[in-house]
């Protein structure tokens, strides 16, 4: 099968579990109401912060590992180390943002469901390295039904929002057991003894990813929490209904520019930084244009849609929408550039990059949501993302531009 095929299969099917996640806040807002999604959105937010330590931004490093300098056992085990523990950490988090005993269960439960996403991502990383992307593409269109179909079936019967987290936990739960672990066993087939020398070094080579990649994930959920304290869960449920369009693109971006990291790797390898310019602009360059279709379909399309899916009370926040959609591409431009930076092992400007756009959100958010609210929201998404993008492209045209190899 054609690497481009595979790519097709794995996008395809990254935009079938995109597609999944964004029907639960359709059912949650349909079936069990307005504040049942604003709850679903903050336990969305606080579980995404949660979901990047237990990933701990491997994933990158692990499919870039063309060398096969770390085992599959080690990535697994690195994985398992890193998911399982920061379980607990869920109840320390509502307990003290003061949340109730309901809004605190069904933030854990969502993190349960991340948890089952983060284990089996290892497993399709181990797939990518074996050039198995169409498989990878297949889990996501299983996982991306199974997510819907489950909540659909708990919000429709039970109209609550903790029996529905339920049945998408034991949904996936059994996917990850009957159908990603065999696979994952009979393709990779990984043999051998892990050692703690070589997961720490996994875990030091990734930390600086996993900084770029958690600190995007506080400046997405720290303008949504300041929105709840301010405005309260019913904005905060119109918020997320509004911008989840644009949580699909930003979910989807990621996922295709994934799907290069093994090419990123190869050609740093060969030494053949003229290939990784051209790569790193074309993903630039789909990542823009994929944007602009789907602002043209929205504009054409977008009211009666979310009118239908959302109701008529959805329409007059429909102009943040746009601004919505322009602030996932800024942050889909910076993964696009995350890829070079990690290729290159680029662990300083990695960080610094993240941590200054971190700084600029801390510094605008409070003020922007309180005086501006929805506004003010996406404008402390689109801010720090813009300072970020220009420090990136500043250092990575400078760093292609080198005559030193790799450097």
């Amino acid at each position: 099968m054609a690497f481009q095929t595979k790519v097709f299969i794995n996008t395809a099917g990254s935009l079938v579990y995109s597609f999944g996640i964004w029907l639960l806040t359709v059912f949650s807002t349909r079936f069990i109401g307005i504040e049942a999604a604003g709850e679903l959105t903050l336990s969305m937010a606080i579980s995404n912060v949660l979901f990047v330590l237990q990933s701990f931004a491997v994933y990158p490093i692990q499919v870039s590992d063309v060398s096969y300098n770390y085992s599959p056992v080690d990535y697994s085990i690195t994985r398992i180390a890193t998911s399982l523990p920061i379980l607990a950490v869920y109840p320390l988090v509502s307990y003290f943002m003061g949340y109730s005993g309901s809004v605190s269960l069904e933030i854990f439960l969502f993190g349960l469901f991340k948890t089952c996403e983060t284990l089996c991502n290892v497993m399709l990383g181990e797939e990518q390295r074996k050039d198995r992307l169409d498989l990878c593409g297949v889990s996501l269109v299983l996982k991306g039904i199974v997510t819907a179909v489950s909540f659909f079936i708990g919000a429709y019967i039970f109209k609550t929002l903790i029996p529905a987290l339920l049945c998408l936990c034991v949904s996936n739960f059994a996917l990850l057991i009957l159908f990603d672990l065999p696979l994952f066993l009979n393709v990779v087939r990984p043999k051998g003894k892990f050692t703690a020398k070589n997961i720490l070094s996994i875990l030091r080579i990734s930390g600086a990813a996993m900084i770029a990649t958690l600190l995007p994930v506080f400046i997405n959920a720290l303008p949504r929490t300041i929105l709840e304290r301010y405005y309260g869960a019913d904005i905060l449920g119109y918020y997320g209904n509004i911008s989840s369009p644009s949580l699909v693109l930003s979910a989807l971006i990621p996922t295709i520019v994934s799907s290069f990291y093994s090419s990123y790797g190869q050609m740093r390898d060969d030494g053949d930084k003229k290939g990784i310019r051209s790569l790193w602009l074309k993903t630039m360059a789909g990542s823009s244009v994929l944007t602009f279709i789907c602002m043209v379909g929205l504009f054409l399309f977008g009211k009666p849609f979310m009118a239908f899916i959302y109701t008529d009370d959805i329409l007059p926040y429909m102009p943040y929408l746009y601004l919505s959609l322009l602030a996932m591409l800024l942050l889909a431009l910076t993964t696009c550039c995350n890829a070079v930076l990690v290729t290159f092992r680029d662990n300083k400007t990695l960080s610094n990059a993240i941590i200054l756009a971190f700084l600029v959100c801390l510094v605008i958010s409070i003020p922007l949501v309180r005086t501006c609210g929805m506004l003010g929201a996406i404008l402390s998404l689109s801010i720090p993302y813009m300072v970020q993008l220009i420090y990136q492209l500043t250092v990575i045209t400078k760093k292609l531009n080198s005559n030193r190899p790799n450097k």
